[in-house]
């Protein structure tokens, strides 16, 4: 059963044929920059039809992938490739900015499939009470059997914290990558962790001496 992010702080972002690596890593990564406290979510869910809501992020233009499996299939190796590739720059970013962050992104795996039972891939509206009985009753009857079809897809979410909801929802988890510092970086990070506490200690400190 296929479930869309419906937290609307998440990125998410569909990977496509058409699309860019370079900019779907740049897009995740200037995510991650504006506010690193929300997921980042990639996927190779097919496009929903035009008149539903599309929450996705599209890097790129003139998009003509299909909604079938042929081509999601083709999708999850770049899939993969993309969230790979963000993985790393990530730690890379942290070293730039000499941040105190030793671990990079949390990773949870989804693999599942969208069903249509009218042969169209892609987002569906679920079914209602009345339609299911209308449906088996017109199999039973023999008449205009329902083609099954089925859509795969996989969905990656990248966090720099964890979430154990993803994993009561079935999801397998990776942990996140660690940067390797040398002694100077080290005792350089541990003075800068000092030096962010004290900040804040003092911030606080102000802050109940004006109430």
């Amino acid at each position: 059963m296929a479930t869309s992010s419906k937290n609307p702080s998440d990125t998410s972002i569909r990977i496509t044929r058409a699309g860019k690596i370079n900019n779907y890593v740049a897009y995740a990564l200037e995510s991650l920059e504006k506010n690193d406290s929300n997921p980042i979510v990639l996927h190779t869910l097919p496009k929903p039809p035009d008149n539903q809501t599309a929450t996705d992020v599209q890097p790129t233009k003139n998009d003509q992938d299909a909604s079938n499996t042929a081509i999601t299939l083709l999708t999850t190796p770049k899939l993969i490739s993309v969230v790979e590739i963000i993985k790393r720059e990530y730690l890379q970013d942290l070293e730039k900015k000499r941040s105190t962050r030793l671990v990079g992104l949390h990773q949870y795996n989804e693999i599942g499939s969208l069903e249509d039972p009218q042969g169209n891939v892609g987002y569906r509206a679920r079914e209602t009470d009345e339609e299911r009985a209308q449906r088996i009753a017109m199999v039973l009857e023999g008449k205009n059997f329902p083609k099954q079809q089925q859509s795969p897809y996989m969905r990656i979410t990248l966090s720099t914290h964890e979430l154990p909801e993803l994993l009561k929802k079935g999801a397998t988890y990776q942990k996140p990558l660690t940067r390797t510092l040398s002694k100077t970086a080290k005792k350089r990070a541990k003075l800068n962790q000092k030096k962010a506490a004290q900040q804040d200690e003092a911030t606080e400190n102000a802050g109940l001496e004006t109430s």
